[in-house]
């Protein structure tokens, strides 16, 4: 998945984006256009912007920016 199609997902806010990572779980939970939860390997952090959700170094220190065409989505 392209960085730019995983925020327009994120951003019509319809649902959690679950996926795995270097094989640990993560998501993506968008509560509002100024609420985002992200959550990684049992840690969790909230952001106010989807540009904060794609550009915060919070998974193995990596953006999801830096990572979004490794990850495996596991939402089904």
């Amino acid at each position: 998945m392209t960085a730019n199609a995983l925020k327009k997902r994120i951003d019509k806010m319809c649902s959690l984006v679950s996926f795995t990572y270097r094989g640990k779980d993560g998501h993506i939970d968008p509560y509002s256009h100024t609420e985002y939860l992200l959550w990684y390997d049992g840690e969790e952090m909230t952001v106010d912007s989807i540009e904060k959700v794609m550009d915060t170094p919070f998974f193995c220190g990596k953006t999801l920016t830096e990572i979004a065409g490794e990850i495996i989505d596991t939402a089904q």
